[in-house]
This record gives C-alpha cells, sequence and structure tokens, in this order.
C-alpha cells in the first residue's frame, strides 16, 4: 500500500510538472515598451520609452528605478489589441521621480470598457502601486491617466516594468477610440423636450435599471484637447467627477449624457456655473441609479437668474435614441433664451494675428495684415496678446492697460482708424481676470489678488511675488506665472471697469477678446457656500459682463479661456461667442467643431483656420477643407496670411464669399451629426453634418472626406419632410450635379456621397423643390 501511494505519488508531481512546463512553454511575455508606441495619446510630449518623459533619465518612481516601461503625460490613453489571447497585465505605475513633489494623476485600467483597476490621486513623490490584472478573454486593454482633478501640470505619469502575458498571438498598440460606443445610440431619435429645462443645483435624479445598463457620453477638455467625444459604458463603479481648476472646463466639459442600451432613453445635463463643480452616477445597493450634479462647494446661493436659469443651475433634457437629440433642446434654449441678436451680418468673419506675431508687432506689420484680410473679405481686426503695458513677453504685463509705446509708439489710434477706413471693424483681446507676477499693477494692489490652496506652498508670504507657484512657473517655462486677479474685491473691480470705459472711450472697440490664462482654483471644496473666494470672483466677473453689456450694447463680447477651458451655459449667457481651441491644426479643428456643435449653437463656436498650407495631412483635408472646416461656427483666420500664395488667398476669399451668402443658414441652423468624430490621431473616416434650417426648409451638408479608405458614403438625413421633394445640389467636389429626391428617400435610403479624391470635402445645399 505504501508503495503504490508513493508511486500515485511521484506520477502526480511528475504529471505536475509536465503540465506546469507545458503551461510556461506556451505562455510569452512582451514588455509594453517593446511596442509600437505611435498611438499613444497624451496631453503633452511624446512618451518616454524606457525612460523618464523630462530628460534621458531612467524612469523612477518614489526613489525606485525601472528598467523597462512608458512614461506619459496627462492625461494619455493607451489601447492595446489582446486578441483574447492575453493572461496578465503587469505594471506599477505612479508619479516620475522627475516631477519632483509636484504633479498627481490617477490610473485606470479597463478591459473592453469595464473598469479592472482605478488607483486613487497619487502624487510626485508616492511610492509606485503595482498592478497585476487577469486579462483572460479581454479583446482591447485601455491604460488610462486623469489629471487627477486639478489640470495636468508636472503629471509626468509612469507605466513602470509594465508587461503583458500571452499565449500565441503578440498584443498590438492600436488607435484609441474614445467614441467606441458612439454608435449604440443608433441614428435615429426623438426628445420631448421642444426646449431644455432649466433646474437648481444640487440636482439629483434617479433611473431605472441596472447601472451597467448605461452608457455615459462626455467631452475632453483639457488644453489643446478639446471636445473630443468619450463614450463607456459604467461599470458597478459608476462614474464620478471632481473639478478643481477653478475653471467649468478643466479637466472635462461640466456636461454628461446617459443612454440606456436597453431602452434606448436618455437624459443630458449641462451645468451652468463657471466655477468647481461635482458629478456622480452611483447606485447604492437595493436602490435605482442616481445622478447627483452640484457645485464645489455645494448649495451656493444664486448669483443671478436668466431666462429662469439659475446661477448656478444646470439645463436638463430626456431623449430618445441619438446623441443628438438629448443636446438638440439645449442649444435650442441657449439660442433663444441666452444669445443676443446680433443682425443679419453675424457671425462676422474675423482675422486675428496672433498665430502670426504672437505678441511680437508693431503698427506696420499690423497695417500690412489689415489690408491683406480685408483684402480676403475679412469683417473684423483684432490685435490679440501684446498691445499693452512695458515687459516682455506678452504675459509678463497682463494687468498693466496702457498702451506698449515701444511696439506702437502712436498707440492704437492709428491702427484702428486704417482698419475701419479698410471697411472692418476692431476689436482688441484683454484678460480682464488675470495679472502678472511681473506687472506693475500687482505692485501697486498685491491684496487684489486670489490665493490658491492647491498650488501656492506654505506658508504662504505676504507679497505675491515672493510665493513658489511650482506650477505655473514650470508651465510658463522664462515668462512667470500670471495669477487670478480676484473680482470679487470691490476696489478690482472697479478698477477693471474703469479699463473696459478707457477701451471703449479711446476706441470706440466693436469687439473684445476676454480671455482667462490661469487655473484659478482656490480649492473650493474646503470650503463652505460663498464662503469660497472663487465663488466672489465669478459674481464680480458676471456684474462686469452686465456693466459692459448694459453700457456698451453694441460690443461683441468673446469668451476665451486659453481655449475652451470656461464654456459653458453661464458663459453662454453674459458673451456672445466662444472661442473653441488654443489648438488650430487643421485636422484638431475639424474634430472640434464637430463636437463644439454638439453643445452650442454653431454661430457661437469661433475657430480659425492658421496653416492652410500645412504639408502634414493634405489627404485628409486638402487646402479648401482647411477653410470649409471652420465655416461651420464663427468664421475666422489667422498665421501668416502674407506668406499664403495666390491661390491659398484666392481660396480663403472664395470661402469668405460663400460663407456670408449662407450664414444666415449657420445662424439659424439645427445641427445633426450624420456620422462620426474623425479621430485626429488615426484620421480614416468620413464625416458628414447637416445644418438644418427649419424655418425655411432648407439644409446645407458638410461632408468631408478624411482619408477614408472608399471614396464614396451614404449619409441619412434628419428633419426633412418625407412627402416633399427637394433640390439637391452637389458642389463640384462631389459631382457637381443637381438631384430632385423625396424627402422619405433621403431619410430612409441615405443621399450617396462620392467624392473626387483624398481629403477633399464639398457643402451640399438642399432646399424644398416647389
Amino acid at each position: 500500500m505504501r508503495f503504490i501511494n508513493q508511486f500515485s505519488a511521484a506520477l502526480l508531481i511528475t504529471y505536475l510538472c509536465v503540465g506546469l512546463s507545458a503551461y510556461a512553454e506556451e505562455m510569452n511575455k512582451t514588455y509594453l515598451s517593446d511596442l509600437n508606441t505611435e498611438f499613444v495619446v497624451q496631453g503633452w510630449g511624446n512618451p518616454g520609452v524606457d525612460q523618464s518623459l523630462q530628460d534621458d533619465s531612467p524612469l523612477s518612481i518614489g526613489g525606485r528605478e525601472f528598467e523597462k516601461g512608458i512614461a506619459t503625460h496627462a492625461v494619455s490613453y493607451i489601447s492595446i489589441d489582446l486578441k483574447k489571447d492575453a493572461r496578465r497585465f503587469h505594471a506599477f505605475v505612479g508619479i516620475d521621480d522627475s516631477s519632483g513633489d509636484k504633479g498627481s494623476s490617477a490610473f485606470v485600467v479597463k478591459g473592453d470598457g469595464r473598469t479592472l483597476y482605478k488607483s486613487g490621486v497619487i502624487k510626485g513623490g508616492e511610492k509606485a502601486e503595482e498592478l497585476n490584472i487577469d486579462v483572460e478573454g479581454i479583446n482591447t486593454l485601455t491604460l488610462h491617466v486623469t489629471d487627477g482633478g486639478d489640470e495636468f501640470y508636472n503629471d509626468h505619469a509612469d507605466w513602470a516594468d509594465a508587461w503583458i502575458e500571452y499565449k500565441t498571438q503578440k498584443p498590438e498598440m492600436i488607435p484609441y477610440r474614445a467614441d467606441r460606443l458612439y454608435g449604440i445610440s443608433g441614428w435615429e431619435g426623438s426628445s420631448d423636450y421642444k426646449i431644455a429645462k432649466p433646474v437648481k443645483l444640487p440636482f439629483v435624479k434617479p433611473f431605472e435599471g441596472d447601472i451597467t445598463d448605461y452608457v455615459i457620453l462626455t467631452f475632453t477638455s483639457t488644453w489643446g484637447d478639446e471636445y473630443r467625444i468619450q463614450t463607456e459604458r459604467l461599470s458597478e463603479q459608476g462614474f464620478s467627477h471632481l473639478e478643481k481648476s477653478g475653471q467649468s472646463c478643466g479637466t472635462m466639459k461640466p456636461f454628461v449624457m446617459l443612454l440606456n442600451t436597453k431602452t434606448k432613453e436618455g437624459f443630458a445635463v449641462f451645468l451652468a456655473y463657471s466655477g468647481n463643480w461635482s458629478m456622480e452616477i452611483k447606485q447604492p445597493t437595493d436602490s435605482p441609479v442616481k445622478l447627483t450634479v452640484e457645485s464645489s462647494p455645494s448649495c451656493l446661493p444664486e448669483l443671478a437668474s436668466v431666462s429662469g436659469l439659475p446661477i448656478p443651475g444646470a439645463l436638463i433634457s430626456e431623449f430618445k435614441g441619438h446623441w443628438d437629440y438629448g443636446t438638440l433642446p439645449i442649444r435650442r434654449f441657449i439660442r433663444k433664451n441666452l444669445l443676443r441678436d446680433l443682425g443679419d451680418n453675424w457671425p462676422v468673419v474675423q482675422y486675428n494675428e496672433y498665430f502670426d506675431n504672437k505678441g511680437n508687432f508693431n503698427e506696420q506689420n499690423l497695417l500690412e495684415k489689415a489690408e491683406i484680410a480685408a483684402s480676403l473679405g475679412c469683417e473684423l481686426f483684432v490685435i490679440d496678446a501684446g498691445w499693452y503695458g512695458s515687459n516682455h513677453p506678452w504675459r509678463n504685463s497682463i494687468g498693466d492697460w496702457f498702451v506698449n509705446k515701444d511696439k506702437l509708439p502712436n498707440g492704437l489710434e492709428p491702427v484702428a482708424e486704417a482698419v475701419r477706413d479698410m471697411g472692418m471693424k476692431f476689436g482688441v483681446w484683454v484678460s480682464m481676470e488675470c495679472i502678472s507676477k511681473n506687472s506693475e499693477l500687482i505692485r501697486k494692489h498685491p491684496d487684489w489678488v486670489m490665493i490658491d490652496r492647491r498650488i501656492v506652498e506654505e506658508p504662504v508670504p505676504a507679497d505675491p511675488r515672493d510665493w513658489k507657484i511650482a506650477d505655473l512657473d514650470e508651465y510658463w517655462h522664462d515668462v512667470g506665472p500670471i495669477i487670478n486677479l480676484n473680482l470679487g474685491k470691490a476696489d478690482a473691480l472697479k478698477h477693471q471697469k474703469k479699463v473696459i470705459e478707457w477701451l471703449m472711450n479711446s476706441y470706440d472697440l466693436d469687439y473684445i477678446k476676454m480671455d482667462f490664462n490661469v487655473a484659478s482654483s482656490t480649492g473650493s471644496e474646503l470650503y463652505s457656500g460663498k464662503q469660497d473666494p472663487l465663488y466672489g470672483h465669478y459674481e464680480g466677473l458676471i456684474e462686469l459682463w452686465q456693466f459692459m453689456r448694459n453700457n456698451y450694447p453694441d460690443l461683441v463680447i468673446e469668451n476665451c479661456s486659453s481655449g475652451s477651458k470656461r464654456a459653458d451655459v453661464m458663459t453662454s449667457a453674459f458673451t456672445d461667442t466662444h472661442w473653441s481651441s488654443d489648438e488650430v491644426d487643421n485636422l484638431a479643428n475639424l474634430a472640434i467643431n464637430f463636437g463644439s456643435t454638439y453643445l452650442f449653437p454653431p454661430e457661437m463656436c469661433s475657430d480659425w483656420t492658421t496653416y492652410p498650407e500645412d504639408k502634414e495631412h493634405m489627404d485628409v483635408l486638402d487646402v479648401p477643407s482647411r477653410f470649409t472646416v471652420n465655416m461651420m461656427g464663427h468664421f475666422g483666420l489667422s498665421g501668416e496670411i502674407e506668406q499664403w500664395s495666390s491661390s491659398t488667398k484666392d481660396t480663403a476669399r472664395e470661402r469668405i464669399e460663400y460663407f456670408k451668402k449662407y450664414r444666415h443658414i449657420i445662424r439659424n441652423s439645427e445641427v445633426y451629426h450624420l456620422t462620426s468624430q474623425i479621430d485626429v490621431n488615426n484620421p480614416n473616416s468620413s464625416v458628414a453634418v447637416q445644418f438644418a434650417d427649419k424655418t425655411n426648409d432648407k439644409s446645407m451638408v458638410f461632408a468631408y472626406q478624411g482619408n477614408a479608405p472608399e471614396m464614396k458614403k451614404t449619409i441619412r438625413l434628419r428633419t426633412l419632410s418625407p412627402q416633399k421633394e427637394y433640390k439637391v445640389s452637389m458642389p463640384e467636389s462631389l459631382g457637381g450635379k443637381t438631384l430632385k429626391i423625396k424627402g422619405e428617400k433621403l431619410l430612409e435610403e441615405g443621399l450617396q456621397l462620392k467624392f473626387a479624391e483624398k481629403g477633399c470635402s464639398g457643402i451640399i445645399q438642399i432646399k424644398r423643390n416647389y
């Protein structure tokens, strides 16, 4: 018996050894850094492969060095095709030591949209967290780094010693598609809300079903990466976001849409508060799914009420089907109740000189550009940053609102007069909520600045010029930080009103671009109610905006905030147009204008054609298309227009003339997104957007070939009358034919587009055939 037991044990050991050996032989391992990293998407710079993001030093987290890994910068995404053949993902995650004790990020790992791991916020200097995650049966693995809720400065985030264990098919990095669930809504829809409903905060709404039945749609808002659509299937952990930047759109737009994938019923909410806020979707045990939206701190008193909209507050709508029907009622409310009627020539075509001069100009230079802009058909000339103060570069003089005599010894008057003689309106850039640490104004009034608890090192010196603001110092490099001037202080607000009075009395401005170049968080979550200094600041800002509108009703106010980092329903109530993004790459313009027209009426979405002759991505957008993409909203130009070729100038002139002819449709239309948004990291799809003027039963469809592998695309139109016949006029780039088609066919079977060549585009005119 003992012999049999010994034999059995030996046999078992042999079997296990052989089995384990076979298992070991069939498993392989690849390091993340050995894969093709060209598809890594991140907020700044390029990924570091087996080295730090900052320099050539090794990856290091919390004092521990790693030979292998990928260094990224928040906000970042890595998408990996596991081919359902992998078993395990391993990594150490944390902030690279090159950031010192700065930086803060959270790390998220998702498998086929389901959250497998989510860290808390990890800060610079803290030790690495080790991950060892079962990924068996997963097709797509997504690695995501957030900015920790406090902007992305110094967020050097490492996936160290990161490897994947797989069987036979080696994993591959693939383009990240944030909107991969976009089409789950279908392409038809409806809403019982003809116009969105305004609500107070906090706002709480329950939903039926299980939380995992829901997909949410949100929009990115990190600098240079605004309005990118993101979709996510909710896991049992739900969704939560706390905005801490002091700008409503510091890290994401203050907006979310939920869609129940079983019932196709959805809900949308868009905040009307420009400060900090929080949003949460959770399902407590044995309870319904619950959405909670509130200001941060919670329960702030009402600052203002506009057409029944409380501020702080929100707009809500319910819908069924396609995402468009969730935001249409919101766009209608903004246009009907918040926007002013700016006349038949709105939106005006502008030229802004910033992306040529970037603050370095003189009178002759400005007049030369103005003359060219006028010859192309521009109606507005705007001098951007740099016309004021005495320090260089332009950021060092913010707050010193007097004309820089080194650049403009004769003042602004000759430029303003010449611009108007050329038939254009005149405008300038200001930043009324900011002050430079190097300005003369701060020497006189250091108490006017807002102390930011989140970025000023303790103890806070009495003189702000002595502050050590590590995040902003590094971000602005040698130009010095910009600090938030607190409009909640009566004297500061009074001073800024006088600046506006001086500008208007001196130059009778037609247009003013109001920028806000700093993340002004004061740690709102640390306060209770109106004690938050940020609340007082926004109370003062609303008063300043109201002062400007009441005293200068013809002045057009542009809302800008280092791009669109403060584009919300509150800013829509007090300004006329929104700058969409500081990223003016041609391909980005197409994606951004697609996204921004989801949230806002198109006439207030401002973007410029800046680099029409850039040689990159000609197969995605040819030269005419680079102007056409910005005709989907408030059209403008920037850049070195004096360097443009004659043919490019001719194209610009033709596109501007076309825009003026049809801008009434832009101004009165409802926008329907007939395709998915183009992926700027892997552009290979056609894009189509319909602008429908229901009053006159006319539509324009902007169509872009977008480097799609095919030259044909069928699009189903929306909101036409099924029994009516329509005249469809195709541009030359789409065949040049004029067709007569019943509305029912355009709605059900669609309209086939045949693009003439790669990268081309066209605007299709559709009107009732009486």
